[in-house]
This record gives structure tokens, sequence and C-alpha cells, in this order.
């Protein structure tokens, strides 16, 4: 049986200065289809975009690198 989009795990792992369109694309395109997108970086305080040669939007982290479990996902994704 198959999964559907609803029960993929997907993690992008990012720090300050992600390119904005290299992790918001896949991240929202993601969540539409219902997959479970969660964020990892080096601190748990939000990470800042780049987009268009300066400071962009900020993005929540779910989880520190070390925290994860690369067992507990079914893609990964890292911009840049």
């Amino acid at each position: 049986m198959s999964k559907s989009h609803n029960d993929y795990k997907i993690l992008i792992v990012a720090t300050h200065g992600y390119e904005r369109s290299e992790l918001r694309v896949p991240y929202e395109e993601f969540k539409k289809l219902g997959a479970d997108v969660k964020i990892a970086s080096l601190s748990n305080e939000p990470i800042q975009g780049w987009d268009n040669g300066d400071w962009g939007d900020q993005i929540t982290v779910d989880y520190l690198i070390k925290e994860i479990n690369v067992q507990d996902f079914d893609c990964l994704i890292l911009p840049g």
C-alpha cells in the first residue's frame, strides 16, 4: 500500500540566510499537499531568509539539528 501525501514526514534543514525560494517553495507546496513538514536548525530561534539581495521573512524552527533522527522522516531538503 502506498502512502498518501498526508502520511509523508518531510524535514527541511536550514540556518539564517537561507535562500527564501529554496525553502519556502517546497515548504508551502508540500504543506498544500498535506505533508507534515518540519524545520530543523542550529538554534530554536526563528531563522531569517535572504530574498532578492536583502533579509526576508522568518520561519519557526521545530527541532534542533542535534535532536533529529533522520529515520523519522521520508524526505530531507537542504536549501542552498
